[in-house]
């Protein structure tokens, strides 16, 4: 299998992204984790990564704005 792939995880609940650690300390590859922590209004400032592994990322998203950017992106390319 190629190295150069790594995991990526699509999280929208804290035992969503609990379990993605678990697989993620588990692979030997890199790990992105994705939260939508709009989802469960979860704060970032409650997500603490210090302890992690060099390994994985946890990246916070929101679904309004990845929505919006997506939908202003799809309005300026489509053109009649």
């Amino acid at each position: 299998m190629d190295n150069n792939i790594s995991n990526l995880y699509i999280c929208s609940t804290v035992r969503h992204v609990m379990l993605s650690v678990f697989h993620a300390i588990k692979s030997d590859k890199k790990s992105t984790i994705v939260l939508f922590n709009d989802y469960q209004n979860i704060p970032p400032e409650l997500i603490n990564t210090h302890k992690l592994p060099s390994k994985i990322k946890i990246t916070l998203a929101s679904r309004y704005d990845l929505t919006s950017e997506i939908k202003q992106k799809n309005s300026l390319e489509i053109s009649y």
